[in-house]
């Protein structure tokens, strides 16, 4: 008997009699420093699984990556994953002792299940799973960018054994949500062109998979950060294919594989109508919500305004030395004027490189681009207690500039500017260590 159990989000368990493999794990009840849960929330969960076998990584993004729960895990535990450099490096830095990389489309056993990495065609290592132990198999594609001719390389693999296909859908807005507008204009861009390829798909079973965020309190992120739902994904299956069979999932679902047809056991028993109802309620799009977080007043921080002087100031008026040539290069060509302001009540800067110096912000002089990030923000950057990809999924950093381009680059004069995550993922990984 081969089986699924999803886990929420991406985190899927796999697993037969002798073997045991988790894919993406997130064992834990929220993720990215706290800022989100699994949704629907079914509140706390217990993790009480066996040992797995080996780990299964699609690819770096924090929303895959859940560093409390790699830091429970036996290090000598297999780790497969794409050819990737940050995923190298937190892997390294816990000390991870059997790593390997591997290919598209070559396959590699774990126990009695084969596993093909299958393409994603991104700028950076990714990769999506098909696995198939005793005649059955799963397609887990996480968060791949997939094209027609992937699913028939998929299809000819699987030769009609593939049962199930885990989905991505989301269309998530990160540019809308850094320039603190909408683009309703995007909106199911993706839920469309993935439902137009996967049609061709030969499984028995569609599951929209891989988004499933929920974001506590928090109205902005819940209803603009995210336009589609899975009923918006299997709507446009549908319109494709209306002969396909898909289904919404939730977390702790088991997808058991051993007969005729799949058998889906759910332990959060809610109906579908309260499954939509909850979808309606807090994911809906709504052009009128705003995130109104860097203009609310925070609470006094004595810490913050004493650390201010000595090291902030230090370490943004050091001027350009510690950009790398090429985002010099390509800032110099732009002619960007980039004023880096501070909420609230805090000296902001601003970075002239047309004239190659940084000096304090002129609010009577502004560039022609800007980023905005709470004061408090900025510390957890510089102190490696969060990561700028962190900041850039929730609602605290907020771009502008006279062109997009300009103000999407405001964001990598910040990353530039000594931010990057690889730079600081061995000491926010420590930080992690020091709470446990």
């Amino acid at each position: 008997m081969f089986v699924a159990r999803l886990l929420g989000h991406a985190s899927v368990l796999c697993y037969t009699q002798s073997t045991v493999i988790i894919c993406d794990p997130w064992l834990k009840n929220t993720h990215l420093d706290g800022l989100v849960r699994r949704f629907p929330d079914p509140g706390p969960l217990e993790f009480n699984f066996p040992k797995p076998h080996a780990l299964l990584f699609s690819h770096h993004h924090w929303d895959h990556i859940h560093i409390p729960s790699l830091l429970e895990m036996d290090r000598n535990t297999p780790v497969y994953f794409p050819n990737n450099p940050q995923l190298i490096q937190i892997f390294d830095r816990l000390g991870f002792n059997n790593q390997f990389q591997v290919e598209h489309w070559q396959a590699f056993d774990v126990g009695n299940i084969r596993i093909w990495p299958t393409a994603s065609h991104v700028p950076f290592g990714e990769c999506g799973f098909y696995m198939e132990s005793e005649g059955h198999g799963i397609l887990n594609l996480v968060d791949s960018v997939f094209e027609p001719l992937d699913i028939q390389r998929i299809n000819q693999i699987a030769d009609g054994r593939m049962r199930v296909c885990l989905a991505p859908y989301q269309s998530y807005d990160e540019m809308g949500i850094l320039l603190g507008q909408s683009n309703s204009a995007n909106r199911h861009a993706l839920c469309v062109q993935n439902a137009q390829i996967l049609k061709n798909l030969e499984c028995e079973l569609m599951i929209p998979f891989a988004d499933g965020l929920y974001y506590p309190g928090n109205r902005f992120m819940n209803q603009q950060g995210f336009f589609s739902t899975p009923f918006d994904f299997i709507d446009c299956l549908y319109a494709e294919a209306p002969d396909k069979k898909a289904m919404v999932s939730m977390p702790l679902d088991e997808l058991i594989l051993h007969q005729a047809k799949v058998q889906v056991k759910r332990t959060l028993a809610l109906p579908i109508e309260e499954i939509l109802n909850l979808y309606e309620d807090v994911r809906s799009f709504e052009g009128s919500v705003v995130s109104d977080y860097l203009d609310l007043v925070p609470e006094e921080e004595p810490w913050l305004k004493e650390t201010w002087e000595q090291c902030f100031e230090e370490y943004f008026l050091k001027g350009m030395s510690r950009f790398p040539k090429e985002y010099l290069h390509e800032f110099q060509r732009l002619g960007a004027r980039f004023d880096l302001r501070i909420e609230s009540g805090y000296q902001g800067y601003q970075f002239d490189f047309t004239l190659g110096v940084v000096a304090k912000l002129d609010k009577t002089k502004p560039g022609n681009a800007g980023l905005k990030i709470r004061a408090s923000d900025l510390m957890k950057l510089l102190n490696s207690q969060t990561l700028l990809n962190i900041l850039m999924q929730s609602d605290s950093i907020r771009l502008s500039g006279e062109t997009k381009e300009l103000a999407y680059r405001a964001l990598d004069m910040l990353a530039a500017n000594g931010f990057l995550d690889q730079d600081r993922i061995s000491d926010y990984i420590g930080n992690y260590e020091a709470m446990g």
